[in-house]
């Protein structure tokens, strides 16, 4: 090899195969090693760069209008996604009756069980590892970490659809009543088509917010909704589908946010420089390589976003078991939708924490990170002030019930018997949401800085 160097007259320039560049680096004197510079990085190298005060300096106020700046359009565009689930209800309630709400109740518990609980656990991985190598400057790296995740998010969405495609025969092993396992089948069977549409939406979701992208997220939330609510309407009320129309208008809505959210995100990268375009060409070689450091992340964010997710969907599960199951699934499934709504707030603020400290830790910029902490559990307490405070004023706490179960839905002795049970529920959904909000804060901190300690 040094014979070869020495014919291809190749030192003291650096040639591009890497054997040849250890040689020649050997043999360089420090003038030369310093003009080579770091050379060519590849996905063992560690993520460090090199961040400026414009980006990461600053006093507090400023890391707060950066994360504001990153956690809002989030928190936008994952209120819309939820109120499509909870629009599909609250349409079920007022023109299906309270035997389609309580079956899609239970159906809608189920798939956040078996599928959607597991595609945002496993999803946290990518903008864990994006967002670290977006602040170092690896762009290629971050559309091979996009690939190998949808992947991954793709062979859990099967797993996922022969659970769906089995959900009645399952619910009525664990005891649950007949006719609501019936619905409940139903409504899940035909959200099989959509599970696939919604791993592709949460893919695409962290490896734009990775970048600091999220006004884009919003606006394609903010146009699904509109579509999903006048689509559910027409098949539930018109045309008498009931849990099924529910079902495939939710399944319609996640794969058309999928599609437009690939064409934004094709768009994006045709419009970058080469130097800073992402890998997103699809690649089988690099999609089923390096899976290890995949998985490190995202089974055990798995693992604690489930553990959390189960309890509450366990208790639906639980409630359908007491007598007259109907009002108390209903029941339990507005107070449970009042925890996913006031949870998105905490949501955006610990996926903006996530890209900042992810970035400063590949800037390098340690004193970000202590900004970034304060900044954001400020913010989170202010948001859990103002969004619990409104639920605890009288006339939400003591009507919201009445938005899903109207009196002249059905019954109105159940209607009534559903707002009480909501009304003192709410005091303490109020309460467990100010300590779920400091923790996604401290969650999202700790698999940053697990990360990057495994990657130093």
């Amino acid at each position: 090899l040094r014979n070869a160097q020495a014919r291809r007259n190749i030192f003291p320039g650096i040639p591009p195969h890497p054997v040849f560049r250890k040689l020649a680096m050997a043999n360089a004197g420090p003038e030369a090693k310093a003009a080579a510079g770091p050379g060519p990085h590849s996905e063992c190298t560690p993520l460090k760069g090199r961040g400026s005060d414009e980006d990461y300096g600053g006093p507090i106020h400023c890391e707060m209008r950066r994360l504001w700046a990153i956690s809002f359009p989030m928190v936008l565009s994952s209120i819309s996604g939820y109120i499509m689930s909870l629009s599909s209800l609250v349409i079920l309630g007022m023109f299906a009756g309270p035997h389609d709400l309580a079956g899609a109740s239970l159906g809608t518990t189920f798939s956040n069980v078996c599928g959607c609980s597991m595609l945002v656990g496993l999803s946290e991985a990518i903008d864990t590892l994006c967002s670290q190598a977006f602040g170092a400057g690896r762009f290629r790296t971050m559309g091979w970490i996009l690939q190998r995740g949808l992947l991954l998010l793709m062979l859990a969405s099967t797993a996922a659809a022969i659970l769906f495609w089995h959900s009645a025969n399952l619910l009525l092993f664990f005891g649950q009543d007949p006719a609501l396992a019936h619905h409940a089948g139903i409504y899940v069977r035909y959200q099989i088509p959509g599970i696939y549409g919604y791993a592709v939406c949460m893919a695409l979701q962290r490896f734009l917010s990775a970048q600091g992208i999220a006004r884009p997220l919003f606006w394609v939330s903010a146009g699904a909704l509109p579509f999903h609510v006048v689509t559910t309407w027409v098949l539930v009320h018109p045309l008498h589908l009931g849990c099924m129309g529910a079902a495939i208008g939710w399944s319609l809505s996640f794969c058309c946010r999928a599609l437009v959210m690939t064409m934004y995100t094709w768009h994006l990268e045709k419009g970058k420089c080469e130097e800073q375009r992402c890998c997103i060409q699809f690649s089988m070689k690099q999609a089923t390589r390096d899976w290890s450091r995949l998985l490190a992340v995202s089974l055990p964010a798995y693992a604690m976003l489930a553990t959390e997710w189960w309890t509450f969907e366990i208790l639906t599960m639980l409630s359908g078991l007491l007598p007259n199951p109907e009002t108390q699934v209903i029941a339990n499934t507005i107070c449970s939708n009042v925890i996913g709504f006031m949870f998105m707030f905490h949501l955006g603020i610990s996926v903006a924490v996530c890209v900042r400290v992810g970035a400063a830790l590949g800037a390098m910029r340690t004193d970000c990170v202590k900004r970034t902490i304060a900044s954001s559990i400020a913010i989170c307490l202010l948001q859990w002030a103002v969004v619990g405070g409104i639920f605890m004023t009288p006339p939400v706490r003591k009507h919201l019930s009445l938005l899903f179960a109207p009196p002249s839905s059905g019954n109105p002795a159940q209607s009534g018997e559903i707002q009480q049970l909501v009304s003192l529920c709410i005091v303490y959904v109020v309460i467990q949401q100010f300590f779920d909000g400091l923790k996604e804060v401290g969650e999202s901190l700790f698999w940053q800085l697990y990360k990057h300690t495994h990657c130093i």
